[in-house]
């Protein structure tokens, strides 16, 4: 794994970017999860998507288990509504993996009231050309539960410390300062991890400008 991210970083050191991960860990109906997918994340991925590749991961304070019977019991902090709205969203990801499809959604579904109501996903799947079908059969056939419950494995390994939503692993790391700067203005802080004068022009018009981004490198 070490030798493979090496390799990467060094194919994004030719091209002149530093290309971070960015992993976001939220609930469908939590309103600090629905203002940064919306504001800050969005912003970014309009921005400077040459900067970050986005991971997200709708579980949160949620709990998943399975029972004696089989059955995968789960709890969300905000209600059952929320567990649907994070399965519907599961079921999204899975079966659209390109994050330039499930991205796009995730923010329009993020910037409605209920997250949860099937209507508003047809009217973001038009808008942005993806098939609502897929994700109704992946929550309706008991997949979604079982990718949900795999999400909360996965977070409890790569955020074992989350105690609030949204919640920032950037390149595998969490620290306090890291999470307050990537919440509050993501793209500043892609930028912020820039070479001195090889920032994209998505950092250019950042108000303050950023020294290390007063020139940049055409690719």
């Amino acid at each position: 794994m070490k030798i493979l991210l090496l390799l990467l970083g060094l194919a994004v050191a030719s091209q002149g970017y530093i290309v971070s991960d960015v992993e976001t860990y939220y609930e469908s109906m939590c309103p600090d999860s629905k203002a940064f997918i919306t504001t800050s994340l969005q912003d970014a991925y309009d921005s400077v998507p040459e900067l970050f590749h986005p991971r997200m991961v709708p579980f949160g304070k949620a709990t998943a288990e399975r029972a004696e019977n089989g059955t995968i019991v789960m709890s969300c902090q905000h209600g059952p509504q929320e567990c649907d709205g994070n399965m519907q969203q599961a079921c999204l990801i899975a079966t659209n993996p390109d994050y330039n499809v499930h991205l796009p959604m995730i923010i329009c579904i993020m910037g409605r009231f209920r997250t949860y109501i099937w209507e508003y996903w047809e009217a973001c799947g038009e808008i942005h050309n993806v098939p609502i079908a897929p994700i109704k059969e992946c929550v309706e056939s008991g997949r979604g539960a079982e990718l949900f419950l795999n999400l909360g494995q996965l977070q409890a390994k790569a955020a074992p410390k989350l105690d609030y939503v949204p919640w920032l692993n950037v390149n595998l790391t969490h620290t306090p300062a890291q999470q307050e700067a990537a919440e509050d203005d993501l793209t500043r802080y892609l930028c912020s991890l820039q070479v001195s004068g090889t920032c994209p022009s998505g950092c250019l018009s950042l108000d303050p400008p950023l020294s290390n981004c007063e020139t940049r490198i055409t690719p």
